[in-house]
């Protein structure tokens, strides 16, 4: 196997574009293939039976092999040269504005400020690359180029009606599965590999993507799987967690890419190497122990915490909730339940012993730190997100306070 990826990489930096240009295009392939192996077309039709009776009859499309041959041209004359020119050419050049040539020529060359500086580019060209390209470039760009592939009659119609139909859900999506793995990928891959460990990756996202775009009936209740996980709920409720899978996924991003950042701006010794089992333990807790939780948490603020005054106007009875809410979060969850139980977890996954005494000397130096730390953060923000923000957005705004929180936590747990 090394022998094989040895003449690989060697073919790659020989031919980047050509090897890119087919490597996209089997994965495209190999991600519509996806879809329409567990996700199969399932029509209602209405037929007569011999009494005269009607009945319902549910009809399974065959495979299709045109609409597999237009994923790969896609991905392999449309998606890599583009992608070659964005990440391989130009994303790599691009260094963060907010760092003045003075001090990037003094970080450069101090080998211990070096990698901080080079993470300082990483998150500008990760934040500038999820911002613009996804909504604005490679949605709308999937669309266009398959509906035009596929030869419909009025293709700017189709457009415009998938686009209406699914824009937002796959943006939500792509902010859900691409962002912690793009910051992996820009700041420890090399330039020329990029593409192709973006591509490995994506093979589940193409069959997300043939999946919405050959599908009709986005949403809950629609029946299709991959389209609840990343639905939220209707406008007329305030839940602002995602379905448990969707979240458990996003949740372990956070907690790793908090974790990732506290070891490389916040290392415990200069020269101390990355710890890769420390950032696994991040992750785990992240999806496998804290999003479970946290998702009925929020399920049951939202259920079961409401105003008990009534006919007091709408936006005075939304302010007493939401106030009602923030703090039996801030003063029952957070200090008795969130902060004891991450770490209560991290110390178990770490393997110390004796483990009760473990956990009680992380609590009587870290607890209250800790929980004065989260109510310098938390309160204010939930309140207006809560209150103000949009049902559709609050969990990208939690999402990206969520990066900074969980790199302090990191930064607590593992510093005395």
């Amino acid at each position: 196997m090394p022998t094989i990826f040895h003449r690989y990489n060697q073919v790659l930096k020989l031919y980047p574009f050509r090897t890119n240009m087919i490597t996209t295009g089997i994965f495209f392939g190999a991600g519509d293939i996806i879809a329409q192996s567990f996700f199969p077309h399932k029509t209602i039709h209405t037929e007569i039976t011999e009494r005269g009776d009607t009945r319902e009859v549910e009809i399974i499309s065959e495979y299709a092999y045109p609409r597999t041959l237009r994923a790969m041209i896609y991905g392999s004359l449309v998606f890599a040269p583009i992608s070659v020119l964005w990440h391989g050419k130009t994303l790599p050049k691009i260094k963060n504005p907010f760092i003045s040539l003075f001090r990037r020529n003094k970080m450069h060359e101090n080998p211990k400020l070096r990698k901080r500086l080079h993470f300082y580019d990483t998150v500008f060209r990760l934040g500038l690359d999820q911002l613009i390209f996804p909504g604005l470039v490679w949605i709308p760009l999937y669309n266009t180029v398959m509906v035009t592939l596929a030869l419909h009659e009025n293709p700017l119609d189709v457009v415009r009606q998938k686009l209406q139909n699914n824009w937002w859900n796959v943006l939500r999506a792509s902010w859900t599965v691409w962002p912690g793995f793009q910051l992996f990928n820009l700041y420890f891959i090399p330039v020329h590999l990029r593409i192709v460990c973006s591509n490995i990756w994506a093979t589940g996202w193409n069959a997300f993507l043939s999946f919405v775009h050959n599908t009709k009936g986005h949403g809950k209740g629609s029946g299709h799987k991959l389209e609840e996980l990343v639905d939220i709920e209707d406008d007329q409720q305030e839940i602002t967690m995602r379905p448990l899978a969707t979240n458990m996924i996003s949740t372990g991003f956070l907690l790793g890419t908090g974790d990732f950042i506290a070891q490389t701006l916040f290392p415990q010794e200069p020269d101390q190497p990355f710890d890769y089992l420390r950032n696994l333990r991040a992750i785990i807790y992240g999806s496998i122990i804290f999003a479970p939780i946290g998702d009925k948490w929020y399920k049951f603020l939202n259920n079961k915490i409401k105003s008990p005054f009534k006919n007091v106007g709408k936006k005075r009875e939304k302010s007493i909730a939401t106030l009602l809410r923030v703090s039996v979060d801030q003063l029952g969850f957070a200090p008795f339940i969130g902060i004891p139980l991450y770490y209560s977890s991290m110390t178990i996954l770490e393997g110390k012993t004796p483990i009760i005494e473990s956990i009680m000397e992380k609590f009587e130096t870290s607890w209250w730190i800790t929980l004065k730390g989260n109510w310098l953060v938390w309160p204010i923000f939930q309140w207006f997100n809560f209150y103000l923000i949009p049902v559709q957005f609050r969990l990208f705004a939690v999402n990206i306070i969520s990066i900074g929180w969980n790199t302090y936590l990191s930064y607590v747990m593992h510093n005395k």
